[in-house]
């Protein structure tokens, strides 16, 4: 829910000078390794807590020489990135010991470490991109997936395996140069001494209370002493995730997948009828692919390579954006023309991913819907072709668009001294804490089989699900130009308009962040109520008073229907996207963020 803060002019007076902050001398780096923010002079602790209590309101951009880290939520954790970067840190360690940082101030709501981790690094030594996909897994024992309950209903059969904390472990041991268990040192201090609790999650709590009271491990992550529920200006503290990072900053992954919290997170969830075993935990492993890319106008944009869907969508659209040359129209904002040619682009990533093969095979049989061929630029000439033929829109139709799940995702994009850069994407894939709400050890564990029951159907039973991040790194003449990550059902819009924002019309990334963008087929995600409303997908969504009205029904009259809805009930289906730009002649870093949520940039 969009929410609104009331500032005094006080207070405008002091983040003014707060701002000045963005840009920070490299200081304190200490003999040892302590990246806790209890080492903080208590005016940084002060900003960093003031920022993250903003919702709707301006984050300038911030321009920095050496590291930078963005962050799409939980403005607090963009400091310890920052601090991790100050301290010798990679891209890697930054993004990771924020992604751990936010998950401990959501309390696992948005997002979770029983939730799913995917990047995009670029590697300053070898001049390379890779890969690493972090995504859930399905599970070997559920035979009739088409049967597992939808949000609103409780259920184990929502879970399945997890993969953030083989994601971490994989990052690190790649291109991590901090010591593994200081990753976790803000994360376990958060948990442990607490926090005060603000209205966001408070808001979440009370949203949920039937969900989150129904089981006494979960009512007692959320109740004080006098059971009552944890309020707004709280000291919120989680003592028993603190036990479970220690455990994991010492004994590694492994600990989640074939320790003690392993058979306490099976007996929990198969407790309440679902089918995850040992035998799932132990068989996950996080998977470096090789990433997903293609030339555009000059530049080399690189995603998520296999299983993920998300870059395939994304390549497959930047092609066809090529061959189309919207750019002629003008920008999709003014443009009626740019604007539905730039829908039926993005549309076709929607329903690809779930169309049967012998659907398209009838109609198209020259085409191909698997991975490799969809990222070929012959395909996707082939392919702009068949959308201008008659019957082509009747097909689509024919099938529905895929439900891709909530919006509960964050997004962190770090940049090192020494110009390495990570871009990831973390998400529970569920509303809230979910309305199964099971905890195990401090740890919320996610619904993403509720979303995704149809999808699931297609996989073979044990495999990594595609999920549809697409985190991307953006190069010119072989060294990092752009990376960005988004959240929400609108990630893939959001990402590509940004690309074309920046890459085509040349605006300054925070110009480009806060452009209006369509958000997809309307996918009828309640999210104050955790369910599933009736979905139109031949509907586009756009928010009320975005665009023209002109525009709006220009598109109209070209076919294209079209779904208006208010502020608040967009949100569901709206993308909070992060980025930072690099000069590849002076290595300036610029970031920005989106207004809407309490995100950060900061570097130094």
């Amino acid at each position: 829910m969009k929410r609104r803060v009331s500032v005094s002019l006080h207070f405008l007076a002091l983040l003014a000078l707060l701002f000045q902050g963005n840009v920070v001398a490299q200081s304190r780096r200490p003999a040892k390794v302590n990246l806790s923010p209890e080492n903080w002079p208590q005016a940084e602790q002060d900003k960093y807590w003031q920022m993250n209590k903003l919702f709707n309101f301006y984050h300038p951009p911030a321009e920095s020489v050496h590291g930078m880290i963005a962050v799409s939520s939980e403005a607090f954790a963009s400091g310890i990135g920052l601090e991790a970067l100050r301290q010798g840190g990679s891209a890697a360690d930054a993004a990771m010991a924020t992604a751990l940082a936010q998950i401990a101030l959501t309390a696992g709501s948005a997002v979770s470490y029983a939730g799913i981790l995917s990047m995009v690094y670029y590697d300053a030594a070898t001049q390379k991109v890779y890969s690493l996909n972090a995504g859930y897994n399905t599970l070997l024992g559920e035979k009739d997936p088409l049967s597992i309950p939808e949000p609103g209903k409780q259920s184990g059969r929502s879970a399945l395996v997890p993969g953030f904390f083989a994601g971490v472990q994989a990052a690190h041991d790649r291109f991590g140069k901090l010591p593994f268990a200081s990753l976790f040192e803000p994360a376990i201090y958060l948990a442990e001494k607490g926090f005060v609790m603000d209205r966001a999650l408070s808001g979440r709590i009370l949203s949920q209370k039937n969900f989150i009271t129904r089981l006494p491990e979960t009512m007692r992550v959320f109740t004080k002493e006098n059971g009552e529920l944890y309020t707004a200006g709280d000291l919120f503290r989680q003592p028993q995730l603190a036990a479970t990072l220690r455990k994991v900053a010492t004994r590694g992954a492994g600990y989640i997948y074939q320790g003690e919290w392993a058979k306490k997170f099976v007996a929990a969830v198969r407790n309440e009828g679902g089918k995850v075993t040992l035998a799932d935990m132990k068989a996950y492993r996080a998977i470096w692919s090789i990433p997903v890319q293609t030339s555009y106008h000059g530049y080399q944009v690189y995603s998520l390579g296999h299983p993920s869907i998300g870059g395939v969508n994304l390549i497959e659209a930047l092609n066809l954006l090529e061959v189309a040359d919207l750019k002629r129209y003008g920008h999709y904002t003014k443009s009626p023309e740019a604007l539905y040619e730039s829908i039926q682009i993005c549309r076709a990533g929607f329903y690809f991913s779930p169309l049967p093969p012998e659907h398209l095979k009838a109609y198209a049989p020259e085409l191909s819907l698997s991975p490799a061929a969809r990222v070929k630029k012959q395909n996707a000439r082939l392919l702009w072709q068949k959308m201008h033929e008659p019957g082509w829109k009747n097909m689509l139709e024919a099938t529905p668009a895929e439900n891709k799940g909530s919006n509960h995702t964050a997004s962190v994009i770090a940049v090192d001294a020494n110009g390495n850069v990570a871009a990831i994407v973390h998400s529970s894939t569920t509303v809230g804490w979910g309305s199964t709400s099971i905890f195990v050890d401090g740890v919320s564990i996610p619904e993403p089989a509720s979303y995704v029951q149809q999808q699931i159907a297609r996989f073979k039973r044990g495999t990594r699900y595609p999920d549809h991040s697409n985190p991307v790194i953006v190069l010119k003449n072989r060294k990092p130009y752009l990376a960005s990550g988004a959240t929400g059902l609108g990630q893939h819009i959001a990402t590509l308009n940004n690309l074309v924002n920046v890459l085509d019309f040349g605006m300054r990334l925070k110009t480009s962040i806060d452009t209006p963008n369509f958000m997809g087929p309307y996918m009828g995600i309640d999210l104050m109520r955790n369910l599933r409303l009736e979905s139109q997908w031949d509907q586009e969504v756009f928010a009320a008073g975005e665009f023209a009205e002109n525009v709006i029904e220009a598109v109209k009259a070209k076919g294209q229907a079209i779904k208006v809805l208010t502020t608040s009930e967009a949100w569901a289906q709206r993308s909070l996207l992060v980025a930072i730009q690099i000069d590849p002649k002076t290595g300036k870093r610029i970031g920005a963020v989106p207004t809407l949520a309490n995100s950060y940039v900061a570097g130094y």
